[in-house]
C-alpha cells in the first residue's frame, strides 16, 4: 500500500471578534498556535486540535485572571482558508 498524507494543515490566520477588553496581540501571546508569519520565532503553526484546545483554555483563563467570570468564546477552524476564527460573545 502506498500513502499520501499530503501537507500539514498550517495555521496562516488567527482572528478575534468581539473581544474589547483584550487586545488581539495579548490573546496570540497566550496561544500556543500561531500565524505562519510567525513561523521564523516559532514551529507551532501546524494546526493542532489538542493545541487549539489547550488554547482556548488559555484565553479563558486570561480573562478570568483580569476578574471576567462569564466569558464565551467560540474557536473555529476553518481549514480550506487554514484560518482560526475567535468569537466573543
Amino acid at each position: 500500500m502506498k500513502f499520501n498524507e499530503g501537507d500539514k494543515a498550517k495555521v496562516k490566520r488567527i482572528k478575534f471578534t468581539g473581544n474589547i477588553k483584550v487586545k488581539d496581540a495579548d490573546l496570540l501571546d497566550e496561544m500556543s498556535l500561531q500565524p505562519h508569519f510567525w513561523s521564523f520565532i516559532s514551529e507551532n503553526n501546524n494546526y493542532s486540535v489538542p493545541l487549539l484546545e489547550k488554547d482556548l483554555l488559555a484565553i479563558k483563563n486570561k480573562y478570568l485572571d483580569l476578574g471576567y467570570i462569564n466569558i464565551d468564546l467560540l474557536i473555529e477552524w476553518l481549514s480550506g482558508e487554514s484560518f482560526i476564527h475567535g468569537w466573543f460573545k
